[in-house]
């Protein structure tokens, strides 16, 4: 299917497009729920991967939960995030609590490598994401490197994501 909607960039287009009205369609029901009831606040649990090589990219526990209290503000449009035009979407976003095997976790893993601190995406992303992923049904699995270089854009890319129809 993706090498079909590649050949196809209209198609993939298309594609995404009807996933972003029907994400649209549900975040706006959503929303109306959160008017109505405080309850259905939709919590997504969060492992933050931090990938180093004892050097700055080695942030600290601090440094994530403010990463995370930015990403509550965000989805949450208050602050910094609220310009006025937008709207709460009733997403919260916490470190987990609990790991695959039930263990309690502050949500923060560190993983020692100079292989893995500078990434190439995509292709060498998938070794880094194979070597400590937690259930991508379970959990958000955010990693943390020195630097990303991607293909169009070379070295200095801040982050990346792949559009929910190429998996």
């Amino acid at each position: 299917m993706w090498q079909k909607e590649t050949a196809n960039p209209n198609g993939f287009f298309n594609r995404q497009e009807e996933l972003d009205a029907l994400l649209y369609q549900k975040l706006q029901d959503k929303e109306k729920a959160v008017l109505s009831s405080d309850k259905s606040m939709l919590t997504i649990p969060v492992v933050v991967h931090i990938v180093h090589a004892n050097g700055p990219e080695n942030i600290s526990d601090e440094q994530v939960l403010t990463g995370i209290q930015h990403l509550n503000d965000a989805f949450s449009n208050t602050g910094y995030y609220d310009q006025g035009s937008g709207s709460m979407v009733g997403i919260n976003f916490c470190l987990a609590k609990q790991d695959p095997q039930g263990n309690l976790t502050t949500g923060i893993t560190r993983h020692e490598s100079d292989e893995y601190t500078d990434v190439i995406a995509p292709g060498e992303d998938i070794n880094l994401k194979n070597n400590g992923r937690w259930n991508p049904t379970c959990y958000l699995n955010i990693w943390v490197v020195r630097s990303i270089f991607v293909s169009s854009i070379g070295v200095g890319a801040a982050g990346y994501a792949y559009f929910p129809s190429a998996h």
